[in-house]
């Protein structure tokens, strides 16, 4: 985390240094921050995919499951043959599918 801090201090545009900064947080278990960082890159990189990947990471992390369906569904239109959004995907299907079970049973 130290490491991509100071790489940031003196290139503060660099994207792939933010993102090894927002991953790192993710590690950490600093999912807010994590998810803040890459949206902050994302402003100014629109389509840095390691970015939407460590915000729907994040989200699905934090339990925000509808809040991490757009970055997973971009990233699938960018590159379908993207496999860690294929495996995000499958997981918010899951849970999709979990919760739709729970309303019926709950009817």
């Amino acid at each position: 985390m130290q490491a991509a801090e100071r790489l940031l201090a003196k290139q503060p545009s660099n994207v792939n240094y933010g993102v090894l900064r927002s991953r790192s947080l993710l590690k950490l278990g600093r999912h807010e921050a994590a998810v803040a960082s890459a949206l902050k890159i994302l402003r100014r990189h629109r389509y840095s995919q390691d970015a939407m990947l460590t915000v729907a990471e994040g989200m699905i992390a934090m339990r925000q499951y509808k809040r991490a369906v757009p970055y997973v569904s971009a990233l699938l239109r960018l590159n379908p043959q993207n496999k860690r959004a294929q495996r995000l995907a499958l997981i918010l299907r899951k849970r999709r599918a979990a919760q739709i079970k729970a309303a019926r049973a709950r009817s």
